[in-house]
């Protein structure tokens, strides 16, 4: 019996990046995350250095406001606490002073990168998280087109400690069918780990799941959308290897 689908990267989290932009437009997202089957979600506003740079305790502040005006109208939803991390050169130094955070101050963080970065650029930043004591998960590996298609890079990146996120989005065919189908052939190879909504708003960037579930269920199986959604967010949450 399911427990309800896991969304590792969201934001959700009002006033505090480009994501909701209200509690109202929040409570909107939480609504569609619901009736999407999501139940637990992780709020992963953004970091990025001249931009969204709020420390963690500020973050967190923003969070737990959140949470007290949300709980009592969305029972159901377990939350947990995040960031989105735009990878600069300070990232893996802030990290281990606790100006940013990881994801439930597990060892797992959320790493994105300039959709331009090179696949080695992008193996060897990520190396220097794991080296500084983090896993890090790359977030939307289909916005990195040197790296997507690069399955031999992906393969070491993983071999190395790093896992795969991809956004819902992208497997419904948003952005286009080739995208799509490179998806599908890294799933087939086990390269793929999390998937998350990346919402953004109530609108176009909503939290929607349930056509990737259908999809995902009728090409892999009702056991391979359970692990890739509930499962593997289950154990990273609790600082489980997956």
């Amino acid at each position: 019996m399911s427990k309800g689908y896991y969304d590792i990267h969201c934001h959700i989290l009002p006033h505090v990046d480009d994501g909701a932009r209200s509690t109202s437009m929040a409570k909107d997202m939480l609504r569609i995350a619901y009736a999407n089957g999501i139940r637990h979600i992780v709020l992963t506003p953004h970091y990025t250095i001249g931009r969204f740079e709020q420390t963690r305790e500020e973050i967190y502040d923003q969070y737990r406001l959140f949470l007290a005006r949300v709980e009592d109208e969305f029972p159901d939803i377990e939350f947990f606490f995040g960031r989105e991390i735009f990878f600069g050169e300070e990232v893996a130094e802030l990290l281990q002073e606790n100006v940013i955070s990881t994801i439930n101050d597990t060892d797992y963080a959320l790493i994105e990168f300039h959709p331009t970065a090179t696949a080695s650029y992008i193996a060897e930043s990520l190396y220097k998280i794991e080296t500084a004591g983090y896993t890090p998960i790359l977030a939307h590996i289909e916005r990195y087109p040197d790296l997507f298609k690069n399955v031999k890079m992906i393969e070491q990146i993983i071999e190395s400690g790093a896992y795969i996120q991809v956004n819902a989005s992208s497997i419904e065919g948003r952005f286009g069918n080739g995208v799509k189908r490179q998806i599908i052939k890294l799933m087939k190879k086990d390269l793929i780990h999390f998937i998350g909504t990346d919402a953004h708003s109530n609108r176009s960037r909503a939290p929607y799941l349930q056509d990737c579930v259908r999809y995902l269920e009728k090409k892999f199986g009702s056991s391979y959308v359970k692990r890739i959604l509930e499962e593997n967010p289950a154990k990273m949450l609790k600082n489980e290897y997956i």
